[in-house]
């Protein structure tokens, strides 16, 4: 396992982080290998504090001798510069690109081969995802985030216990791309709790209000 992460892990963070308390302040990426090592002495390990466009611009190796590279943060134009380094070949390993909405209303996840000619860019409108859960008026009226108390951090509202929903729901799709049986480019999206959404008054997207909560939709990219 190879991990990248230039970010410090901090109180604010633990309700939405697979760590807990014992490991704050130290660099994410880092407290996972402790916790993982600790958990089972065999794996085996590597870690950069660094920032994703960093490691692909000036150690690209570090990405390309894994089998598969994971990127979850959520930034769109860090997922765009990764997809960007595999089209020009700087990256040769496939990407899967994961994210979540606001309250977990949805869960995505976009799988991008080596040969494929889909541009990562080309599955947005600005910065909105084509297949979100939420409408993009929403998103354009609306920040979500809050504050945590007693201190100065913004985070995008979630809870923990949503993203294992969705990451349970996500894993057979993931185990067939891991297994060889998906090779295409793929986009995978959750639904999630669409009764709290509408029920705090935000507005669902097209494809949204045609679905139920816990569907996963496949498409071919």
């Amino acid at each position: 396992l190879r991990f990248i992460d230039y970010e410090t892990l901090f109180v604010e963070n633990i309700g939405r982080h697979f760590l807990g308390i014992d490991y704050t302040g130290q660099n994410k990426a880092e407290a996972m290998k402790k916790y993982l090592e600790l958990s089972n002495p065999y794996y085996k390990i590597e870690v950069r504090t660094k920032t994703l466009a960093d490691i692909i611009t000036n150690e690209p190796e570090f990405l390309n001798e894994n089998d598969f590279n994971f990127i979850c943060i959520g930034n769109t134009n860090s997922e765009i510069f990764a997809d960007m380094a595999l089209k020009s070949k700087t990256l040769k390993k496939p990407l899967l690109f994961m994210w979540v909405e606001p309250y977990l209303a949805g869960g995505h996840c976009v799988y991008i081969a080596p040969h494929s000619e889909t541009n990562f860019r080309d599955l947005f409108d600005g910065t909105y995802y084509k297949n979100n859960v939420i409408s993009k008026g929403e998103y354009d009226k609306n920040l979500f985030t809050d504050r945590e108390a007693g201190c100065q951090t913004s985070f995008t509202p979630y809870s923990l216990t949503n993203v294992m929903t969705f990451v349970s729901a996500l894993y057979p799709k993931l185990l067939d791309i891991l297994n060889g049986k998906i090779k295409t480019g793929k986009s995978f999206t959750w639904i999630g709790d669409l009764k709290f959404l509408k029920e705090n008054g935000y507005e669902l997207s097209e494809m949204a209000e045609k679905n139920v909560n816990g569907n996963i939709l496949e498409e071919d990219i």
